[in-house]
């Protein structure tokens, strides 16, 4: 099992990258439901944490993966 970052920008995938967590960056809300519907389809990740700023975007109801967000560095 485990953890996957969808975020806005590359700093970010960075420093998670650092921790060993595997990421994607996004720049468009397309994107955003392209990347969040492979990841909870992917059954190797446990815990998919977004940006808060994705909170409004998609469905988070549902059972698998647990979803977890965190702020995301302001410019």
């Amino acid at each position: 099992m485990k953890m996957f970052l969808i975020c806005r920008d590359l700093h970010t995938k960075i420093l998670f990258g650092l921790s060993g967590i595997e990421a994607v960056v996004v720049s468009n809300e397309k994107e955003l439901k392209e990347e969040y519907e492979k990841a909870i389809n992917n059954k190797e990740i446990a815990i998919l944490i977004l940006e808060d700023i994705f909170f409004d975007s998609i469905d988070i109801n549902i059972d698998t993966p647990i979803i977890t967000f965190v702020e995301g560095i302001k410019f």
